[in-house]
């Protein structure tokens, strides 16, 4: 898995912004407001483990006081999880 098609897969997400790289081997991508939040930061950071890659996902409230998320944060790691495995399902047309 390489940094440029997670961030194709997470510049597909319902409600994300153009997602950024943070550093060499870190993007972060931020969701527009919604009815259930004031906006989210999904961050990706790709490292290498044994043979392959190590892809830690992790979405958090934008606004620090914010005191429950009605699982808005849960739903997007669960999607960037399965976009990221479905990206090496059999027959997906990886650009």
């Amino acid at each position: 898995m390489t940094l440029a098609l997670t961030g194709r897969l997470l510049a597909g997400l319902p409600r994300v912004r153009q997602p950024v790289y943070v550093g060499s081997s870190v993007l972060e991508a931020r969701t527009r407001i919604s009815w259930w939040s004031f906006g989210e930061t999904i961050t990706c950071s790709l490292r290498p483990e044994g043979g392959g890659t190590r892809i830690d996902v992790e979405s958090r409230s934008t606004m620090s006081l914010t005191a429950v998320d009605y699982g808005v944060n849960r739903e997007n790691v669960r999607l960037v999880m399965a976009m990221i495995e479905g990206a090496f399902a059999p027959g997906w047309p990886a650009r």
